[in-house]
């Protein structure tokens, strides 16, 4: 439970056109309704999780999962009313009841795939960022631009002109919302009618988190993806990485990890010869509590080429650049190292080296990410990660993603002239937050 009050409230009405019926539609074994129940509860931004709804049917799944069901008239629920409209409805009615509420949410149980984490993170975004609103987008392929067309009167043309005619690295990254989570402080949501006022924030999801079910098509995509267990790109890079686990070199380009903050990557010849890069390794701020000591001084490029060049090659080591969500700059990196197969282990380090970027919540989101890969598509059971006591950041960042200290090695480590604990941290997949 936050200090500030969110109402979370789920829009969910009975007369679908194009899937009828498809609020109470089977996913997973349960109604598609209760997937959105499930992750506002699992959030534990409120203590309670309304649904909106004039439908029987869905009043008692909702109630059956969990919710409290806010009925609402008719007119509320007809294919031209905004799913803002119930949720201010049950705002207006609660507040009438002399509830004091900061923050409004609207989570429209057609986007079933998201998840607590996702609503929680959302939330520290929109505070963060200190916005009125925010909503949740997934990155799209601006080339869709490049290549748009509409019918005219003298027959088709390009739907932008020669704005986005140019190759596919020279376009900015764009994003669509995705309909997942909308939030925004509750009295400027009532002012504006939505969730589209100023000042807005958005807070990026994967592709695989972001289908929303409008078609019997869009139902069969969320119901492979559940099966699957994960996105297509982990998936596919999952046989790689599997592969080089008895001895073989795998060629993983094309490895790629979507989070919530942050994109990772296989780190290659491209991003160690980023000036950025070299210019982390020099920085004694973002370097001093590595545990590295030929870091403390300027350290050449060579030796950074040749320990680079050895981690790509490494058949038991995962090495990833990290990219920020939205603007997909180069701003650190993260390595599953060790990865042992009989184990079933591996450990887990991080480097943010842009300090821009510090204190944003990307480290968290970065070592979850590479951490649910490890579980989900390689099958390990254990993570582990060490670091130094004089790291408070980022013990903070391993405790809050479930990690537990396992072992304190006294004075193991030398830092600024003085010798310090060394921590080791363990998480096995049932603790990952």
């Amino acid at each position: 439970m936050t200090e500030a009050w969110v109402l979370l409230a789920i829009p969910a009405r009975g007369g679908s056109k194009r899937l009828p019926r498809k609020n109470l539609a089977e996913l997973g074994g349960k109604p598609l309704l209760a997937h959105t129940i499930e992750a506002a509860r699992d959030s534990k931004l409120a203590g309670e999780v309304f649904v909106c709804t004039e439908d029987d049917e869905i009043a008692q799944a909702a109630a059956r999962y969990g919710a409290q069901v806010f009925r609402i008239p008719e007119a509320l629920a007809g294919d031209a009313v905004s799913s803002t409209v119930p949720c201010l409805a049950l705002y207006e009615s609660l507040r009438r009841q002399g509830a004091n509420i900061d923050y409004l949410c609207n989570l429209q149980p057609t986007s079933p795939l998201r998840t607590g984490q996702d609503i929680r993170n959302a939330f520290e975004t929109l505070t963060r960022a200190g916005s009125d609103f925010l909503v949740s987008v997934t990155p799209v392929d601006p080339h869709y631009f490049h290549w748009a067309v509409v019918e005219e009167q003298q027959g088709w043309g390009m739907f932008f002109g020669d704005k986005f005619m140019k190759e596919r690295t020279e376009l900015p990254p764009a994003f669509r919302p995705n309909g997942a989570i909308k939030l925004g402080r509750a009295s400027r949501v009532k002012e504006f009618g939505h969730f589209f006022g100023r000042p807005l924030t958005v807070h990026p999801m994967p592709e695989e988190r972001s289908i929303h079910v409008a078609t019997s098509f869009d139902l069969s995509c969320a119901r492979a993806v559940l099966q699957g267990g994960g996105s297509r790109q982990g998936r596919a890079s999952a046989t790689l990485v599997m592969s080089s686990l008895d001895g073989r070199n795998p060629k993983a380009e094309d490895f790629y990890l979507e989070g919530t903050l942050s994109s990772l990557m296989t780190f290659t010849n491209r991003h160690l010869h980023d000036a950025a890069y070299l210019a982390w390794l020099r920085d004694y701020e973002v370097v001093k509590t590595l545990n590295r000591p030929e870091y403390l001084t300027p350290i050449p490029f060579e030796p950074v080429r040749e320990y680079c060049e050895a981690l790509m090659r490494s058949p038991r080591d995962i090495y990833l650049a990290i990219h920020h969500g939205l603007d997909r700059r180069f701003i650190g990196t993260v390595r599953a190292a060790r990865i042992d197969p009989e184990a079933r282990t591996a450990d887990i380090g991080i480097l943010v080296g842009d300090k821009s970027y510090w204190g944003r919540g990307i480290a968290t989101d970065s070592v979850r990410t590479l951490a649910r890969y490890l579980f989900d598509a390689l099958g390990l059971r254990k993570v582990t990660a060490g670091l130094m006591s004089t790291n408070p950041a980022m013990l903070r960042v391993f405790t809050k993603l479930g990690f537990q200290e396992e072992g304190r090695f006294r004075q193991q480590d030398c830092f600024e002239g003085r010798y310090v604990d060394h921590l080791h941290l363990g998480c096995f997949r049932n603790e990952l937050a």
